[in-house]
């Protein structure tokens, strides 16, 4: 740490941290974080920044991944930095300090790399906080001599043309896949003819990176603008084939407060052999991928001597899927049980429920089942390709009540396509079903049994058969949660709703296209910060961000996109083709489903993804 940065810190310590709320979020020094950051004038420095508070980036997996990655380079010394709450970038800014690492409280400027992690559209305008409290232009424009090369990866990275004119690239894909080649260029450029313009053409070349610089935009029939790149043609998603190969970390930095999952995480598999047509994961992470169970277990050993927490979450997008379940639950109770640590899942998909399986997880104790029915009505499970019957449904609840899940909670969104006032009454009388089912099947359970509905809004994502198809409009949302209100037994059930408003938004970011980096400026200019938390949105400020660049937020989050014209992510080639996502889409306004891939189901889909040496 040089002089300049222990005189930050010694400031920000005594003048700012005493008057911020919970300043364990500025404070850094946590076990297991980097040491010795900056003391290598020779190293390249990276700083990965999450544009959410320190509770919730340290929360997520593929963020710390990256950070342990990064720092086991040779050379390369990499630290963090989190998206500062309002009383914090006041503080800041009030004292001409700047935003700083965690680890040895350099400036942002002062990085060769400046990485963001992307994965929710309502960060968006606490991206050009971090860029602005760090003294970095906010522009890609106006960086073209000095600063840090700032760049993005992240799911949201699919569809990168809102935020194109503020990064300088950004990476498509799983990070572990391209890093190298990304960290080798930004040291190429930092030798005797580099600069800027060089590092810029010499990322193109990557595959797997675009630089929005370096191509051109032009009107698509839609009314919306897409890209071309030129020779370069689109930029194909990139991706690990075998994950055994990539080095798990032995131990994740421990939050310095409580995080919003505090816990262990172990990522079991990559990827989904469904294809529930609203998802943008389950489409953008193929092809399924699955972790070794010995490599597996062996992780789950190091990550507890390591951090010491008292529970393992087993991270997927339906982690009854993986293969050796059975082996692998048996192998980590073995380890978990005499320590007293608990195994857990995320939501499950209904008709993977296994008796047998979360009887396993029981063993320690029970933390919670979540199901994902998604839809009230068959009809609509079967439009969206959630192959699960009324039947399954039923008896995966009365199953998980008779093993004594205390805790259960159910996900359904509305809004979804061709959704009619029926289906969202089957909502309610399908949950009045299964409040019924448990009770009867309950009865021997000791304690209160917590049942929670959460009721999302649809929105159509980049690159899902959904794409092309409007949001429902706010008003009629509205009407229906209202309707929902009105028929589902608040006495049985907690009832949680999203937020109308920020769906809308997030819905207009998702299928952007270059013109709003002017209304997110504009949005941020006016005062918006995250965005993503109700109580903090400002709606009417967004509203006249799009007016004032001439703009409607209908015309993307509603618009209806003609199928197979160009759209503003047609350039990012994510592995699956449109031509699959065109083709069911017409099988969901047919309502028929589709197999899940692979030997487990119906074979090969044709999704365009090649699955071999997988």
């Amino acid at each position: 740490m040089n002089d300049a940065a222990k005189e930050i810190r010694r400031r920000v310590e005594l003048e700012v941290l005493p008057r911020v709320e919970r300043p364990g979020r500025y404070a850094g020094g946590e076990l297991n974080s980097a040491r010795g950051c900056g003391s290598d004038p020779s190293a390249l420095r990276v700083v990965l920044c999450f544009p959410e508070v320190y509770e919730i980036g340290m929360s997520n997996l593929g963020f710390m991944l990256l950070y342990h990655l990064l720092n086991e380079i040779p050379g390369v010394e990499c630290e963090r930095a989190f998206a500062p709450w309002p009383d914090m970038e006041r503080e800041l800014s009030e004292r001409g300090l700047p935003l700083y690492s965690l680890e040895s409280f350099t400036p942002l400027s002062e990085f060769d790399i400046m990485g963001f992690s992307l994965s929710y559209e309502m960060t968006y305008t606490n991206i050009l906080t971090m860029l602005s409290l760090g003294g970095i232009g906010r522009r890609s424009a106006d960086r073209v001599a000095a600063g840090p090369l700032v760049i993005a990866g992240g799911v949201c990275a699919c569809n990168p043309e809102p935020l194109a004119d503020f990064f300088d690239a950004f990476f498509i894909g799983e990070a572990e896949e391209g890093i190298v080649d990304i960290v080798e260029a930004a040291r190429a450029a930092k030798g005797p003819g580099g600069g800027k313009p060089a590092l810029l053409n010499a990322l193109a070349d990557i595959p797997g990176v675009y630089v929005p610089a370096l191509c051109e935009t032009f009107a698509a029939p839609s009314g919306l603008t897409a890209v071309s790149c030129g020779a370069r043609g689109n930029v194909k998603r990139r991706f690990p084939r075998d994950l055994d190969s990539i080095q798990a970390p032995r131990a994740f930095v421990v939050p310095g407060i409580e995080a919003v999952h505090d816990r262990i995480q172990i990522e079991i598999f990559r990827g989904c052999v469904q294809g529930c047509r609203y998802c943008q994961a389950g489409m953008i992470y193929r092809p399924h991928r699955e972790r070794g169970v010995g490599s597996l277990t062996r992780n789950a050993g190091d990550l507890f001597e390591g951090m010491g927490c008292d529970e393992i979450s087993l991270l997927s997008l339906n982690a009854p899927d993986y293969s050796g379940m059975g082996e692998l639950l048996d192998s980590l109770t073995g380890f978990a049980a005499p320590r007293r640590v608990s195994i857990s899942m995320p939501s499950t998909r209904v008709d993977t429920f296994s008796g047998e399986v979360y009887a396993k997880l029981r063993e320690v104790r029970a933390t919670g089942l979540t199901l994902a029915p998604e839809a009230g009505s068959q009809r609509l499970r079967n439009v969206i390709n959630k192959r699960v019957t009324e039947e399954e449904i039923m008896n995966t609840v009365a199953s998980a009540s008779r093993a004594g899940w205390k805790k259960i909670k159910l996900y359904f969104m509305i809004g979804l396509p061709t959704e009619t006032e029926e289906d969202v009454r089957e909502i309610a009388a399908l949950v009045a079903r299964m409040v019924e089912t448990r009770g009867r099947s309950a009865s021997r359970v000791k304690g209160k049994q917590v049942f929670t509905v959460s009721v999302s809004n649809f929105i159509p994502k980049p690159h899902t058969p959904f794409q092309w198809e409007p949001m429902e409009s706010m008003e009629s949302l509205i009407a229906k949660k209202r309707m929902l209100r009105g028929l589902i037994d608040r006495r049985a059930v907690k009832l949680d709703m999203h937020d109308v408003e920020t769906s809308y938004l997030e819905a207009a970011l998702a299928r952007g296209d270059r013109r709003l980096g002017a209304v997110i400026e504009r949005a941020w200019e006016s005062g918006c910060r995250f965005d993503g938390w109700s109580d903090m949105l400002k709606f009417d400020a967004w509203t006249d961000a799009f007016a004032s660049a001439g703009l409607n937020a209908d015309r993307y989050a509603r618009a209806e996109m003609k199928p197979l014209s160009p759209t503003p992510w047609s350039h990012i080639d994510c592995g699956v083709s449109e031509k699959y996502l065109f083709l069911e889409r017409n099988k969901a306004l047919l309502g028929e489903t589709t197999p899940d891939c692979g030997p487990r189901g119906g074979g090969c889909s044709g999704c365009g993804i090649d699955c071999s040496n997988t």
